[in-house]
C-alpha cells in the first residue's frame, strides 16, 4: 500500500506539471475599425499627384495585414504574432491576472554579466500598462475580464507577470470594462486592435536589439473547440 501511495502522488505531480506546461496565454490582434471617407474625396487625395499615389500604394501594400509580425515577450520569451493576427505564450504563472504593457522599448537592468535583475521602461519611451484581471460574478456564475488602465508603473520598473508588446501606444487600442470569458487553465485575453500608421519594420528591428536577452522556442500547439493544446520544445 505504501508503494501505492508513492506511485499516485507522483502521478499526481506529474499531470499537474503537464497541464501546468500545456496552459497558454493567448489573444488576437484585430484591424482597427476606420470609417472611409468619401470615395470621390479619397480618388482626389491620392491621384492629384504621381508621388501621392506612389507613397498611397506603398502605404496599402505596407499595411496589408497589420495583425501579422507583432512582437511580444512573456516571462522570458519572445514571440511574433501570426497572419491571423494570434499571439500565444506557454503560461508561466498560477494567477488569472496579467500586465499588458504597450512600449517600443524596454531595457534589461543586470546583476551578474548577462543575468537580469528586471526589466524596465526605455529612459523617454511612451507606454501604457493595463491590468487584466479574470473575475467571478458571485450573482451570475460567469467569468469575466475586467480590464483598466493605469497611470503609471512604479520607477518604470516591468512586473513579472507582464506581456509586453512592441509599438507605440497610440497605436493600439485596448478596450477597458468588462468582457465576458471562461474559467480554464488558459488566459484568453480580450482582443486587442491595430491602428493604421503600426510601424512593423521599426518595432520588429528593435526586438533584435534584445534577442540576445530572450528565449525562443518551437511550439506546436493545437486548438480544441474549448481548449488550447500546447508543446513547448526549447
Amino acid at each position: 500500500m505504501h508503494y501505492i501511495s508513492i506511485i499516485l502522488s507522483i502521478a499526481c505531480l506529474l499531470i499537474g506539471q503537464n497541464s501546468f506546461c500545456d496552459a497558454v496565454i493567448t489573444l488576437f490582434f484585430r484591424d482597427y475599425p476606420a470609417v472611409q471617407e468619401d470615395h470621390a474625396q479619397t480618388l482626389h487625395a491620392t491621384l492629384g499627384s504621381s508621388k501621392k499615389f506612389a507613397r498611397h500604394q506603398i502605404e496599402k501594400i505596407a499595411e496589408h495585414n497589420l495583425r501579422a509580425g507583432i512582437f511580444a515577450t512573456y516571462a522570458g520569451y519572445v514571440h511574433a504574432s501570426d497572419v491571423k493576427g494570434q499571439l500565444t505564450f506557454p503560461r508561466k504563472h498560477t494567477q488569472p491576472f496579467l500586465y499588458v504593457i504597450v512600449t517600443s522599448k524596454i531595457v534589461p537592468i543586470l546583476m551578474i554579466q548577462n543575468t537580469i535583475h528586471h526589466w524596465e521602461i526605455a529612459p523617454g519611451a511612451p507606454y501604457a500598462v493595463y491590468t487584466f484581471e479574470r473575475k467571478k460574478d458571485e450573482e451570475t456564475k460567469h467569468y469575466f475580464w475586467d480590464v483598466q488602465q493605469l497611470p503609471a508603473l512604479k520607477d518604470k520598473v516591468i512586473p513579472l507577470e507582464s506581456l509586453v508588446i512592441f509599438a507605440q501606444p497610440d497605436h493600439l487600442y485596448i478596450p477597458t470594462g468588462i468582457t465576458l470569458t471562461k474559467n480554464n487553465p488558459n488566459l484568453i485575453l480580450p482582443d486587442i486592435y491595430v491602428k493604421k500608421g503600426f510601424n512593423l519594420i521599426k518595432n520588429s528591428l528593435y526586438v533584435l536589439n534584445i534577442n540576445q536577452y530572450l528565449g525562443q522556442t518551437n511550439r506546436h500547439y493545437q486548438t480544441k473547440p474549448t481548449s488550447y493544446q500546447m508543446q513547448t520544445n526549447g
